[in-house]
């Protein structure tokens, strides 16, 4: 009976979640400024698709163009764009406006750029990619990361970015969030400013204070580490990428192998 009713409480917290998710959705998509984005006008991006994925049809997604005040007060207020699977939506902001509140967040937003229109629609399309061969799981979040980032890549370099361009303008925010969720990468961080497990237990106000105390050391630690992630990830799409992105058969159901699990944490 308890797991049970465990069970049914996760459950009506889901439903709660996704009927809240649904509800933000439908007011950014009413917006006033929300308008439909037309793929066809985006040939440079669309072409890249077809030449990577040429087994994968993105075009019946419903995607839309929004405003940076469509968003606000809602979950989706800081994403440049979103991928809505279970709705087959794809969203990207007209104009990306980074909010930095604190001595930690302006100093963080220092240390990366922001991607261009076309570099948000394509990394949105290679989600719709990957949700159409069947393989895309919440439950993979990461991995599901790794291969839409680094399949942007050479979208990238034909525009002329160099590595590093791509890992500042395209990749960081990714990257430090994979540090903040790493353990041995943030005891580094933290080392001889805090333990993990003090820090942990901090409200939110006094985490602000601390990291806003120490946001040079942080910011630095942790910039450090998202760059060298960065290098690895590009290196690894530059051995195993072009294999791993051939989920573009024919018959894309019939490819069981859609990603290969990669290890950025070295001892």
């Amino acid at each position: 009976m308890w797991k049970w009713a465990m069970t049914h409480q996760a459950l009506k917290q889901r439903k709660a979640a996704k009927d809240r998710f649904n509800s933000q959705l439908d007011k950014i998509l009413k917006h006033e400024k929300t308008r439909p984005l037309v793929l066809s006008e985006y040939p440079k991006v669309l072409d890249y698709i077809k030449e990577k994925f040429p087994g994968v049809d993105v075009s019946t997604v419903n995607a839309y163009i929004i405003s940076n005040d469509a968003s606000n007060d809602t979950d989706l207020e800081d994403a440049g764009g979103f991928h809505v699977e279970f709705r087959n939506i794809l969203v990207v902001k007209d104009e990306i406006k980074i909010k930095a509140k604190g001595k930690y967040q302006k100093l963080m937003k220092k240390n990366y750029g922001v991607p261009d229109f076309e570099d948000i629609l394509l990394h949105e399309l290679i989600h719709v990619v990957s949700s159409k061969v069947q393989k895309s799981s919440k439950m993979h979040r990461h991995m599901e990361e790794e291969f839409v980032y680094t399949n942007c890549v050479d979208f990238y370099k034909r525009k002329g970015m160099t590595e590093e361009d791509i890992i500042k303008n395209n990749f960081f925010p990714f990257l430090v969030t994979d540090v903040w969720s790493n353990q041995k990468d943030i005891r580094e961080v933290f080392n001889g400013l805090i333990e993990v497990d003090a820090f942990a237990v901090l409200d939110k106000k006094e985490r602000e204070k601390f990291l806003d105390d120490n946001a040079e050391v942080i910011i630095s630690r942790i910039s450090e580490k998202a760059i060298q992630k960065g290098y690895q990830m590009i290196e690894a799409y530059n051995t195993f990428g072009h294999e791993i992105s051939k989920v573009s058969v024919k018959d894309v159901n019939a490819n069981p192998s859609r990603f290969r699990t990669i290890d950025f944490d070295q001892e």
